[in-house]
């Protein structure tokens, strides 16, 4: 894995007494190794990385989409300042009922995004009301849309079933409001250039409203596409490679947002497994072609909508597709249960892998935006209750109670993702569980799962099985430091490895002793930390221990690890084992 990584190593064993290097039995020595993050460029054997995005194709994730398309850049180079990959990209949604999804790899372009898609705003108002009054603060031709009878305008988890939307008269005006003079001015001289699009279904200015136009304008269309993706790899399956995904990401990653009701069975887990199964007749030669033995899998799934992956050989009424947080699976209910239990879909996904510390996964869903655990469990079980119609005074009970939702943005609305969740618990450190609710967009979810990531690609092997735990030292010194000189102004100057002291004096490195906490226990204060893990990749004689860091090592960050080693062979008591 060492070299693997971008990082250069050197392991010596040596007897403490001499100093002496040789062949003799090692019980008793000191293993030292130190490395060096460097740049990944610098690196010339690249961890292979194989992503499938799980993309929502509902009504409802046009923005989502294009926060997606907006920022992978910045989520792939992240990732690729800290290490060198040979990726792959695949893209499917999380339709499994139409022709041409159904875990297929994506490869449409999506030219348009529909009425539905329209961006409101959550407000508590009521049309008849003061609703346009509360809307105004939002601008110009913001009005009410809530239910006529306020006992319909609370669900039983307090969330309201009013929002604020803009009547438009064309996309200027909404460029205008939502990016500014400029692009509007743009806008109104080019009609292809707005950001914003306004609809006025039957051309009634009273039932107009603006979505926002997919970052597809510039991509080939979807014959053209697919001969540009395909012809990069030499492969009939449509994945993206490094030499393209910046500049064709864009163009699968947003897959439409559909209206009919198959997109609004969003069936997330399912469309990995069958897009990933190697065994099943509709996808295999596209699994196959696109999965690598040597690879690192991470499947990243977004939706504002909970899984509703139905179990084989089960059915689900169309009513009950926006409610799956009361259908019970086949685990929870073996006779009246609908649904593909999580603990089932996770152990499929690690079956796809010999090494399943290889597999990694992460969801960007709807959850409680509380910071405070009890205060979040309590909001997950009123959405609960709400969703399902169990509320605690039946006379607030209403038919409007699916609208329920647990978060808000300035995207929209979110349902609770709990089979996600239980999905990504069963991978511990390897599942990321992140909350689509964010002010700033998926941005700062795709930011925490770059991080995690990179701290997977980054672990460190033990050669030899640790003999003492009260021995082993991991240490950071870097990427900053002090000359040993002083300035003019009698301070020593900054340095770091990249830029030496130009007084020729060397550059001192501040070290610090890390401690080894699990990933849950690192907090802001002491964020810098390491684990130690088990990870198949790593020398069976070590117990195939790892040194996985909580926190990302810069580049020009030096790291050492040193602890007293055993001979699983000439020692009894030399397992690896950590106690």
């Amino acid at each position: 894995m060492i070299k693997r990584m971008v990082l250069s190593s050197v392991l010596t064993l040596c007897i403490l007494t001499t100093g002496a290097c040789n062949n003799i039995p090692i019980d008793g020595l000191q293993a030292g190794f130190t490395f060096k993050v460097s740049k990944s460029q610098e690196n010339t054997d690249p961890v292979k990385v194989d992503f499938l995005w799980v993309i929502d194709n509902s009504a409802s994730m046009c923005q989502e989409q294009a926060q997606l398309a907006q920022s992978f850049d910045e989520f792939i180079k992240k990732i690729q300042s800290f290490v060198n990959i040979d990726f792959r990209i695949a893209v499917v949604t999380t339709d499994m009922l139409s022709d041409g999804h159904r875990g297929k790899f994506r490869h449409h372009l999506a030219k348009e995004f529909p009425f539905a898609c329209a961006q409101n705003r959550i407000e508590e108002c009521l049309p008849d009301v003061n609703g346009d009054q509360i809307c105004a603060k939002h601008g110009t031709n913001w009005e009410c849309d809530g239910p006529d009878d306020p006992k319909k305008l609370y669900n039983c988890n307090a969330t309201v079933n009013s929002e604020c939307k803009k009547r438009c008269a064309d996309a200027a005006e909404c460029d205008l409001q939502f990016v500014g003079a400029e692009q509007a001015e743009k806008c109104a001289a080019n009609t292809s250039a707005c950001v914003y699009k306004c609809l006025q279904p039957s051309n009634d200015p009273k039932n107009s409203n603006y979505v926002l136009r997919p970052e597809t304008s510039q991509c080939p269309d979807t014959n053209e596409l697919y001969k540009q993706i395909t012809s990069a790899t030499g492969n009939a399956t449509p994945w993206l490679i490094p030499s393209n995904a910046e500049a064709l990401f864009k163009c699968i990653g947003v897959v439409g947002a559909e209206q009919h009701t198959n997109a609004n069975l969003e069936q997330g887990l399912n469309a990995a497994i069958y897009a990933l199964n190697k065994h099943n007749p509709e996808n295999r030669d596209q699994a196959k072609a696109f999965l690598r033995d040597d690879a690192y899998l991470v499947t990243v799934f977004i939706s504002d909508e909970d899984d509703c992956s139905v179990a084989p050989g089960k059915s689900l009424k169309k009513e009950k597709f926006g409610t799956c947080i009361c259908v019970p699976d086949t685990q929870e209910d073996p006779i009246k249960g609908k649904l593909l239990p999580p603990m089932e879909a996770a152990n499929m996904i690690k079956a796809l892998k010999s090494d399943p510390s290889q597999v990694l996964v992460a969801a960007i869903v709807g959850d409680s935006t509380a910071t405070n655990p009890e205060v979040r469990d309590l909001e997950r079980t009123l959405y609960t209750s709400s969703k399902c119609g169990i509320c605690e005074n039946p006379a607030d009970k209403h038919p409007l109670l699916f609208n329920t939702y647990i978060c808000h943005s300035d995207s929209g609305k979110a349902d609770y993702g709990r089979r996600y969740r239980e999905f990504i618990e069963r991978f511990g450190d390897n599942g990321i569980f992140t909350n689509i609710c964010d002010a700033a967009g998926i941005s700062p979810a795709l930011t925490t799962i770059a991080d995690r990531i990179i701290r997977v690609f980054t672990k460190i092997c033990l050669p030899k099985p640790i003999k003492d735990q009260q021995t082993l030292k991991v240490a950071k010194r870097g990427p900053q430091g002090k000359c040993s000189g002083t300035t003019d102004d009698g301070e020593p100057a900054a340095c770091n490895i990249a830029l030496p002291c130009s007084n020729g004096s060397p550059c001192v490195l501040e070290e610090k002793i890390l401690q080894e906490k699990s990933l849950s226990d690192s907090n802001a204060e002491e964020k810098e930390s390491y684990q130690i893990l088990v990870s198949s990749d790593c020398p069976e004689e070590a117990g195939k221990k790892a040194v996985f860091f909580n926190f990302l090592l810069e580049p020009g960050t030096i790291v050492s690890i040193d602890y007293l080693a055993c001979d699983p062979s000439l020692d009894p008591d030399c397992t690896g084992v950590i106690n």
